[in-house]
């Protein structure tokens, strides 16, 4: 069965205005860290919502098979107004297209917590979960535990145990592809960089690749960054996706189209002004 996906990243309400008033060295720490920050007058959330209004507008136009926002929902996890304005937007999605729900480290803090996970599953669902469509399986985990599990006792732990036992079903299952979502890339250029904030440290890394590859994943979408990068190890595709809130590369904000066929998969990042009337298989 061929169908297509839509992924978004980092609408991250409350972004904008955090970089109101920043200085000029702040914003030059950030530009040697790669990450072109500019500061702003917004004083509220309408950049956010214009963005990710038009991004639902793009996918219910569309039709996709579901969609998946993989991380980075909120700025402020404690803010409640921008978790309502998030939801509140999201109920435009027809309802016939499902949205997933991926953590983030603004989702659950770093190191998340049990309490900081219990509140986002209060929220938006599991942390940790998969599903099925067209002959395919997904998996979600929450990559900030990856990165950091010293908060939260035993999660990391029940994370490897989940993909272990999850991937060998679908592996067992026969399922035409299996892909994997996080927030975190698992790494940006190659499985033996070294760690930093945006990859997922490589003592962790590798024990996600490990079982991705035994398994036969051959996808691992992500977030985090607020532009697009793309890193290969074997067969296994690595691919973080710019925001559809505030960019902080050379990528507009936008969304990722996934098209899914039985023997292969093809994807391509669209701005939101730029993305298709239709999408064909």
């Amino acid at each position: 069965m061929s169908f297509f996906f839509v992924v978004l990243a980092d609408p991250q309400f409350g972004m904008f205005k955090s970089f109101n008033g920043r200085n000029p060295e702040e914003l030059r720490r950030w530009w040697r860290k790669g990450l072109r920050i500019f500061p702003t007058e917004v004083t509220d959330m309408s950049e956010e919502a214009r963005r990710y209004t038009q991004t639902i507008e793009a996918i219910n136009r569309l039709r996709p098979a579901f969609a998946i926002t993989c991380g980075d929902l909120v700025q402020d996890k404690t803010d409640d107004e921008q978790h309502e304005t998030l939801l509140r937007l999201t109920e435009l999605l027809d309802d016939d297209i499902p949205m997933r729900w991926v953590s983030g480290n603004h989702d659950v803090g770093v190191p998340p917590t049990p309490e900081s996970i219990a509140v986002y599953k209060s929220r938006y669902g599991p942390d940790n979960y998969s599903f099925d469509h067209g002959g395919s399986h997904f998996v979600v985990i929450n990559s900030s535990v990856c990165v950091d599990p010293s908060g939260a006792p035993g999660e990391w732990e029940g994370i490897v145990d989940f993909l272990e036992s999850d991937l060998a079903k679908a592996r067992e299952a026969n399922a035409d592809h299996i892909m994997l979502f996080t927030h975190h890339p698992l790494f940006v250029a190659f499985l033996d960089e070294a760690d930093h904030m945006l990859n997922v440290p490589r003592e962790r890394r590798e024990k996600i690749v490990e079982l991705l590859m035994e398994y036969g994943a051959t996808y691992s979408f992500a977030g985090h960054w607020h532009k697009n990068a793309y890193a290969e190890y074997g067969p296994l595709n690595v691919v973080a996706s710019g925001a559809v809130g505030y960019p902080l590369g050379i990528d507009p904000s936008g969304l990722r189209i996934v098209k899914v066929y039985p023997d292969h998969v093809e994807h391509e990042y669209f701005g939101l002004d730029d993305v298709p009337e239709a999408v064909t298989l």
